[in-house]
C-alpha cells in the first residue's frame, strides 16, 4: 500500500472493512470525521511524531484527558480509580493491566502510588497479600 500524503504509512490504512485516513474512520459499525470527536485539553503533553494524522493526534488527546480524569486524589494519595462511574474504587487487574499497556511510562507515580493504595485496601478488607517485593523480568519477548 502507497500512501503519497504526509502522514506515516502506518497511520493509513485502506483495506475494508477497516478505513483509517488522516481525517476519518469507517469501520463495519459505522464512521466518524476528526471535526465530530470532542475537543480535549490534558495536562500531559506528551505529543506524538509530526507524521501522526490529524486524527490520530486528536484521539491521542482524548485517551491522554481520560487517562488524566480517572486521578483520584484523597488521603491514600493520587492514584488511579476504575474509571468516573466506579468513584474510588481501586482493582489491581485494571491498575496491572494499564502497566502492561504502557500507562507507567506516562505517569510512573502514579501507577505505583495505585498499586500501593490498591494492596492497602485489599489487606484492610481482610484478604491476603503477597509480601512486599520486587518481581525480577521476566525473560519473554
Amino acid at each position: 500500500m502507497f500512501v503519497s500524503s504526509g502522514y506515516s504509512q502506518k497511520l493509513v490504512y485502506e483495506i475494508g472493512p477497516l478505513v483509517l485516513k488522516s481525517n476519518s474512520l469507517e469501520d463495519g459499525l459505522g464512521q466518524f470525521v476528526t471535526t465530530d470527536l470532542l475537543n480535549a485539553s490534558p495536562k500531559n503533553t506528551i505529543a506524538l511524531k509530526p507524521e501522526a494524522t490529524p486524527l490520530t493526534k486528536k484521539m491521542w488527546a482524548i485517551a491522554l484527558n481520560d487517562v488524566e480524569l480517572n486521578l483520584i486524589t484523597n488521603d491514600h494519595g493520587t492514584y488511579f480509580a476504575a474509571g468516573r462511574r466506579y468513584t474510588d474504587r481501586v482493582y489491581t487487574r485494571d491498575i496491572s493491566y494499564a502497566v502492561i499497556l504502557g500507562l507507567n511510562a506516562l505517569c510512573p507515580k502514579e501507577m505505583m502510588t495505585s498499586l500501593r493504595v490498591t494492596r492497602n485496601v485489599v489487606s484492610k478488607m481482610g484478604y491476603k497479600v503477597s509480601i512486599e517485593g520486587v518481581v525480577k523480568k521476566i525473560d519473554a519477548p
